[in-house]
């Protein structure tokens, strides 16, 4: 049985919240690692979990680095996003790392 069916039955009722604090402890643990192994000129793609929705997909690249956070500057202008936005690492992924498949995202080792 997976941890997540576990959790669905609630054979872990009584740690949810140290769950929680975990797994968003991770979360920043993986930003600050996606933040830096991006360089500027990197190509990234905005995640499928993003806000607001229509930022989902669009493509950028990184022009600058800011305390925590990337610059990346949209390929297209989309909503109210014109220019240069900060954005964390964590809600954007490399694009050199990935092959775009209909309907299928694959992680991919650079030659």
């Amino acid at each position: 049985m997976s941890i997540l069916k576990d959790i669905r039955n609630g054979l872990h009722d009584e740690f949810l919240e140290e769950i929680q604090r975990e797994v968003q402890q991770r979360r920043q643990v993986l930003g600050r690692m996606q933040f830096a192994g991006l360089a500027v000129g990197s190509r990234v793609r905005f995640i499928q979990t993003i806000r607001p929705t229509y930022l989902r997909g669009m493509e950028a690249t990184v022009v600058g680095k800011k305390v925590s956070k990337l610059v990346v500057r949209l390929d297209q202008p989309v909503g109210r996003f014109r220019g240069d936005i900060r954005v964390p690492a964590a809600l954007v992924e490399p694009m050199d790392h990935i092959i775009d498949t209909p309907g299928v995202m694959k992680n991919v080792t650079p030659r």
